[in-house]
């Protein structure tokens, strides 16, 4: 009788564990962003990098996990990391004591799509200028601000026939 319980009770705390475990694995699965994304904070792209370079764990709270929409971003080649990921730079321009100035990258954004990064076209949003980048935050990794999933959104300008 007490080998019973015992066999009982081990079977039944290890199907607890995979049904826990089942939980945690779908979870994460949901939580997965993939793009073109519907919704998005759009935001200047000096504006990331600055709340990071100014206090990392408040702009975390603010930006980590969400989607961003860097309006006019600046201009970038693809680049390749090590590991073969392609990803844009974009860089910020730092002024020392002797008022030199210099760029240095600030946010990385890691392309959804390479091969063609343009997944969506709109008009342009009030106060914009040119292009935007949409990614997930990945927040600051070895000094950088890191997106995911980034790809360009092509702005279309209407204005009457010329």
């Amino acid at each position: 009788m007490r080998r019973s319980r015992i066999l009982w009770w081990t079977f039944g705390v290890a199907l607890l564990g995979c049904v826990i475990l089942a939980i945690v694995v779908a979870s994460r699965y949901e939580y997965e962003l993939q793009p073109p994304f519907a919704e998005s904070d759009g935001h200047d792209f000096s504006a990331i990098y600055l709340a990071y370079d100014e206090d990392e764990s408040e702009a975390d709270k603010h930006f980590k996990g969400k989607v961003l929409n860097l309006l006019d971003s600046p201009g970038s080649k693809i680049r390749t990391d090590e590991a073969g990921e392609q990803y844009l730079s974009l860089f910020k321009l730092i002024h020392d004591s002797t008022h030199a100035s210099r760029n240095e990258e600030g946010i990385r954004c890691y392309l959804y799509r390479p091969e063609d990064p343009v997944m969506e076209r709109g008009p342009r949003p009030p106060g914009s200028l040119g292009y935007s980048i949409k990614g997930v935050c990945m927040g600051k990794i070895d000094g950088i601000v890191v997106m995911r999933k980034c790809y360009l959104v092509e702005i279309t300008i209407e204005g009457p026939d010329w």
